[in-house]
């Protein structure tokens, strides 16, 4: 049995926030007031509205506000929604929005991911290697931050990722053989003491959020990484471990687990663990497969130890099934997918919900987890105990009388809409047993 309380600064958002080109959701305040409808707190990587230094940086002093573009940024970090921004610093893991490739290598970009021919490395603005031992580098990094932070500590910003997947881009890795960095894990790691020197010197209550571990499909590219730099001391300099998830909702917890394993190698196990990107398709899938995922993915990582969590996207890219397609709430002209329905019930439900307690994690086949509690600085009024219960295959039956008093009344609410948003609950005695699918439902006492 696994219980955690959670802490600030929200429990569950959104990644790789988007407006459409006209219409409906066209303007980003339309999108961050249908992110709150939807019961989500915060938000993560804010696109053309991020403060990555490739964006925003005009020319001119690095310390000085009007070398920067920030009416992007503005129009999110200084929003009226509620919503609470995490900015992604420097690169957000993009070529397009940051040169990555050293001058002998260019044609880097057109090889694979992990070709040993990549080339790249970080580099500032002003074509310098990203490297903060150097004094004119360090001054370059501290006059960004500076000036970032500052413009923001009003708008009570107090989380800053540093990077996004970075041991993605400049990790050599090929058919299973390791092979290089070509920006290396102790350089990460004097970013981090550098980033966080300059940013607590704005303000002292700023936290830094380690640049998010990318999901592939092993996992020890990240795993390699996440130890390299921990080896280095990089947790003396981190508030928060930060990862990716996109497989199959039964590899959450094996991922979750090997992650914990790292910290605590290195006796970082305290420091929150930030899901903050995840998701599933609905046009790889179905509709209905990413709207169990979602319920399926959060419950898992919230009973596991991780604190915060956000979708993979709210706007979709596209509607496609490569290139990311289908991944939204929304699809790509703005409709709503049956996930929407999903998390706004999801957030209603268990986002006040302080604490969750596992109940059975693969145990004759069944997932049982209780939210109990409630947290006033979360989403939510007031949280009364609630089960989230399914099966990893379908027919399994569970006895109430598990979770409740037998003259307990009880209802099961199916976590998957019709097509106009209604959900299907049903109403039983304590004292009945429940036929229970893939598909989870909410289950809570009458």
């Amino acid at each position: 049995v696994v219980s955690r309380d959670w802490r600030r600064p929200f429990r569950l958002g959104f990644n790789m926030i988007r407006t459409r080109s006209q219409g409906a959701l066209s303007a980003i305040d339309d999108v961050l007031d249908d992110i709150a409808t939807l019961g989500a707190g915060g938000v993560r990587q804010l696109q053309s509205r991020d403060v990555g230094w490739f964006a925003i940086y005009k020319g001119g002093a690095y310390d000085k506000s009007s070398s920067y573009d920030f009416s992007g940024p503005d129009e999110i970090l200084k929003n009226q929604s509620g919503i609470y921004p995490i900015p992604t610093l420097f690169q957000v893991g993009n070529v397009t929005q940051g040169n990555y490739f050293d001058a002998t290598c260019e044609s880097a970009g057109s090889h694979g991911l992990f070709d040993s021919t990549y080339c790249k490395r970080p580099y500032t603005p002003s074509g310098d290697k990203l490297d903060v031992s150097d004094s004119d580098v360090a001054s370059q990094v501290k006059g960004y931050l500076t000036t970032v932070a500052s413009r923001y500590v009003a708008s009570g910003i107090r989380h800053y990722e540093i990077g996004n997947e970075w041991e993605l881009q400049f990790g050599h890795w090929n058919i299973g053989s390791w092979m290089s960095w070509t920006w290396s894990p102790q350089s990460y790691v004097d970013l981090l003491a550098l980033s966080r020197r300059t940013l607590q010197k704005v303000a002292p209550n700023i936290r830094i959020v380690l640049g998010g571990l990318a999901y592939v499909e092993s996992y020890e590219l990240a795993q390699t990484w996440l130890k390299e730099i921990l080896s280095r001391g990089a947790g003396a300099y981190l508030d928060v471990i930060n990862f990716h998830f996109y497989g199959s909702w039964d590899k959450l917890k094996g991922h979750i687990d090997g992650l914990k394993s790292i910290l605590a190698t290195y006796n970082v196990e305290d420091k929150p663990l930030w899901m903050t990107e995840a998701g599933s398709s609905a046009t790889n899938t179905s509709q209905e497969e990413q709207s169990k995922d979602v319920v399926r993915f959060f419950a898992t990582a919230f009973c596991n130890g991780v604190e915060l969590a956000n979708w993979h996207t709210h706007i979709s890219s596209n509607d496609g099934t490569s290139n990311w397609g289908g991944y939204g709430v929304r699809d790509a002209d703005g409709r709503r997918y049956k996930s929407w329905y999903t998390t706004q019930l999801l957030a209603q439900k268990i986002g006040a919900a302080k604490t969750c307690t596992t109940v059975s994690e693969g145990s004759k086949h069944l997932y049982v987890y209780k939210f109990s509690g409630s947290s006033s600085s979360l989403v939510g009024a007031s949280a009364p105990t609630r089960y989230v219960v399914w099966s990893d295959k379908d027919n399994v039956s569970y006895q109430l009388t598990n979770l409740f008093k037998s003259s307990d009344g009880v209802q099961t609410t199916s976590v998957v809409p019709s097509g106009d948003g209604k959900f299907t609950a049903q109403s039983y005695r304590g004292s009945d047993s429940i036929t229970v699918s893939t598909t989870p439902v909410l289950v809570e006492k009458l």
